[in-house]
């Protein structure tokens, strides 16, 4: 159901209840419908759900039809949200202002890294693709476990960025790499400032059970990230590095500037592909949060 709109972006609800909607299949060939009928005007897409489980039914990958699509939890939208309140841009819905966007002048982007050496390459590549041009000229800072701790770690993710990149081992739980850094550990440190997006090349952050909250949402709706980008479950590190080399390169296009944009880019390579592996590993990843997050 469309409930709201505007230049740029569409607000869909997909708060499925299997006594109330169609089957599963037909309300996700109508949510694919809804997109595919304005996609010529608008590219990027807020899907409504009530879990990270449905919004793996519904949506594919994290685009639909050439359009970027983010998810936000219904419990991301209540009064009491910090996440909300911190949001900067509104969004305006029939029944409320949904606060869904950021854009700040936060000065870092980062790279987070697991110690061993597949992905301190990976991080290494990234940190000087972006010091040879770097997002809005704003300075790249190397987080990486071979290079601070875990408690280093949570102090600067509680001052707040402009974007953070992992790679490594992930929990449904928190970062395996700096001999586990967690949930509980991070929210330890009072926050300063938001991190305004997180991309996680990693197993499991936007993984939830009955009864516990995946890390990226409990992330989100603490209001200590505004985007994260992730996976729903295990990947192949190799084929993970190659959908990382991917998203550099797509993250280093002129026309790429939201989030959107990026996951659009990264969607067009990936598809033309015949690799197997890359198109299962992208499947895995979506984004909690707004695609029209500038971030590059």
């Amino acid at each position: 159901m469309l409930i709201g709109e505007d230049a740029h972006c569409r607000i869909l609800s997909a708060l499925y209840q299997p006594q109330h909607c169609l089957p599963l299949p037909k309300t996700r060939a109508a949510l694919r419908q809804v997109i595919q009928h304005h996609a010529e005007k608008n590219t990027a897409f807020i899907v409504i759900v009530e879990s990270l489980l449905m919004a793996q039914r519904l949506l594919p990958c994290a685009v639909v039809a050439a359009c970027s699509v983010g998810i936000v939890l219904a419990d991301m939208l209540r009064p009491s949200s910090t996440w909300l309140i911190q949001q900067k841009n509104s969004i305006k819905t029939e029944q409320s202002t949904a606060i869904l966007s950021t854009n700040s002048d936060k000065q870092a982007y980062a790279i987070l890294a697991q110690w061993m050496d597949q992905y301190t390459e990976q991080g290494r590549h990234w940190l000087q693709t972006w010091h040879d041009a770097p997002p809005h000229q704003h300075p790249i800072e190397n987080w990486m476990a071979d290079h601070i701790d875990g408690n280093e770690l949570c102090e600067k993710l509680a001052t707040g960025a402009r974007c953070c990149v992992y790679f490594g081992h992930g929990r449904p739980y928190g970062f395996s790499a700096y001999h586990g850094v967690y949930l509980d550990d991070i929210l330890a440190i009072p926050h300063t400032q938001m991190i305004d997006c997180l991309l996680s090349f990693a197993c499991y952050h936007l993984t939830e059970t009955r009864t516990t909250k995946s890390f990226a949402q409990q992330l989100c709706e603490a209001g200590r990230v505004g985007a994260f980008w992730g996976s729903l479950q295990a990947v192949d590190s190799q084929d993970n590095a190659r959908l990382a080399a991917i998203a550099l390169a797509a993250s280093q296009q002129a026309d790429v500037v939201s989030l959107g944009q990026w996951l659009c880019a990264v969607d067009s390579k990936v598809s033309q592909t015949k690799d197997i592996g890359l198109q299962t590993v992208w499947q895995s990843y979506r984004l909690i949060g707004s695609p029209q997050l500038v971030v590059f």
